[in-house]
């Protein structure tokens, strides 16, 4: 290689230094895939539909800055934890009004951030009670979720619900239109044709 081309590129590994230099860890959650309806509920100590009724706000000192997530000594978005009032109970010894206090996620541990939009929502839980403790800890892994985007939870629910009470009719099968309002979500779904018996 002639000593024009040598010049010529000699301030890529600087210009490599450089790039290398300013780039910053990044952390953030990962998930595998999604589990089922049942392998959640299976797994899970209790199962409820919560609404958010309040937020436990951290000092300003205490708060992270916007974008970043906790770094153990500060909070998400301010808040230290979220107060939910129990509105159905599919699975567990918690009963409709109970209180429980979710703590706040740190933004890459796959633990549920919240805020103060988040009062007044409802949301679906699979969780578990944290060992020795009166907090309860939703994950983002799983099938939590805000309550309007559960359908698929939530009819898998009524349909269980609906048990042995419903049973296909012997035809060929024909899909219909269905709507369900269910927990005061509406549910839009193809199901197949059946009959509540007897």
């Amino acid at each position: 290689m002639s000593s024009r081309h040598l010049k010529q590129y000699s301030f890529l590994p600087l210009l490599l230094l450089i790039f290398l230099l300013g780039l910053r860890t990044a952390e953030a959650c990962s998930c595998a895939r999604s589990p089922t309806v049942l392998d959640e509920y299976n797994h899970s100590d209790v199962v409820v539909i919560v609404s958010a009724v309040s937020v436990e706000k951290a000092a300003p000192e205490q708060t992270a800055a916007p974008g970043y997530m906790s770094n153990g000594e500060n909070y998400v978005d301010g808040v230290k934890s979220t107060s939910m009032r129990v509105e159905q109970v599919f699975k567990g010894p918690l009963k409709v009004g109970d209180e429980m206090i979710f703590v706040q996620g740190g933004g890459a541990d796959c633990i549920w951030t919240f805020d103060k939009n988040a009062i007044g929502k409802k949301f679906l839980f699979y969780v578990d009670r944290l060992k020795g403790s009166t907090r309860w800890m939703a994950v983002t892994c799983g099938r939590s979720s805000r309550l309007d985007l559960a359908g698929d939870d939530l009819l898998y629910r009524l349909i269980k619900q609906m048990g042995s009470g419903v049973k296909k009719v012997r035809t060929p099968p024909v899909q219909i239109e269905a709507t369900h309002n269910l927990y005061g979500v509406e549910l839009k779904f193809p199901f197949p044709f059946c009959k509540k018996t007897p």
